[in-house]
Parts: structure tokens; sequence; C-alpha cells
């Protein structure tokens, strides 16, 4: 029983399942995003402004069709009308949770023992502590080992002041590849370790806490 409540929500409750498969493009719009970034930071170091600039108007278009594709699927599926710019993250939550209390509700396992229900909970929270990821890479020795790096990125700006614009330039730079690093060293964070090597464990405490949530404030 548990194991077919955590693959209901794993699959038919997922991202893919109900948004992506309507969406066949999503792919390649983020292939295309991060194709982009790229250039963007190849030409801020080139000083090739304009190119930065069109590369920029090209990553907004982008994201806002990724954005608008994804409000679509959620009106046209579920008849979710986003009223902000982004899409409704709260509502299709609320979707995802009405859908997983009827699964749960189906089954008889919200008429159960509120024991059984609590036991459900418990283990849910269990595993996904016990599944969470117990690495030992932080950020201090991503910024560790990126230190050489800066070293000779220093030593290219001392080499390459000559005027008060290339100082502005270099400056604005800098703080590109700043807001790049704290980005990457983010993402590390969130997208390798919370999202890809705890994805199960992640998925297990969502799943916890919407039948907790079901229970106190849906029953």
């Amino acid at each position: 029983m548990m194991e077919d409540i955590i693959n209901y929500y794993k699959y038919d409750l997922g991202m893919y399942n109900l948004i992506l498969r309507y969406y066949k493009g999503w792919i390649y719009y983020y292939i295309a995003y991060i194709i982009v970034s790229l250039i963007v930071l190849s030409s801020l170091i080139m000083k090739n402004y304009i190119i930065v600039i069109l590369m920029i108007v090209v990553l907004a278009i982008i994201f806002h069709l990724i954005n608008y594709n994804i409000k679509k699927v959620l009106l046209e599926k579920y008849n979710i009308v986003s009223k902000s710019y982004l899409w409704d993250l709260n509502e299709f939550n609320k979707l995802r949770k009405n859908m997983l209390k009827n699964y749960l509700k189906n089954y008889g396992i919200l008429t159960s023992d509120y024991k059984k229900i609590k036991f459900i909970i418990s283990y849910l929270y269990k595993e996904s502590e016990n599944r969470r990821f117990k690495g030992y890479v932080t950020p201090g020795l991503l910024l560790t080992l990126s230190l050489p790096a800066w070293a000779e990125v220093l030593k290219w700006i001392f080499k390459n002041l000559n005027t008060f614009y290339d100082v502005i330039s270099i400056f604005a730079i800098i703080l590109f590849v700043l807001a790049i690093f704290t980005f990457i060293v983010y993402g590390f964070k969130t997208i390798i370790i919370d999202d890809f090597l705890n994805r199960e464990s992640k998925r297990l405490l969502d799943l916890a806490n919407f039948i907790q949530e079901i229970v106190i404030f849906d029953i």
C-alpha cells in the first residue's frame, strides 16, 4: 500500500505527467536558455555588448514562452487561471493535493484509523530523512577550488586596465561573473544536491506534508 501511494504521487502527480507531456517543446527551450546564457557570458568577456543586449532579449523571450505555455496548459487542462504574470504554482499544488485526497479516499485510507494515517505520515518523514544525500561538498569547498581561477582573472584585469572605460567595463564583467558564480554555487546545492541527489527524499517529504494538510484541514 505504501509503495502504491508513493508511486501514484511520483508518476501520476508529477510535473511531467500533469504539465510537461502536454508541452512538447519545453526541453528545446531549456537547452536554448543554457546556450544563450553561455553566449552572454562569453560576449561580456569579449566586450561585445551589442550581442549581450540581443542575447538578454532572447533570454527574456525564451522565459516568456516557457511561462506562457505552462500557463496555457494549466488553463486548458485544469481550468487554472494564473492571475499574475508567472504561472500559479499554489493553484497547481492545490490541484495535486485534491487529486491525492481523492486517491486516498477511493482506497479507504482517509477513513482508516487515525493511528494508521499517522503511521503513514511518520514513515514518509522517516524515509525522506533516510534517503537524504549525506554529502560533504559545500559552497566553501567550491570557493576554495575556484581561487586559482580568480587569481588568473585578477592578473588579467590589472594588465588590461588602460582607460576609465576599461575600468567600468571590467567592473561590470566582475559583477556579472560574481552573479553567475553565486548562481552556480546556489544551483549546485539546490539542483544537484537538493533536487537531483535528494529528489526522492524531497518527493517523500512533500507527499507527507500533503497528507498531513489533507488530514488536518480537509477532513
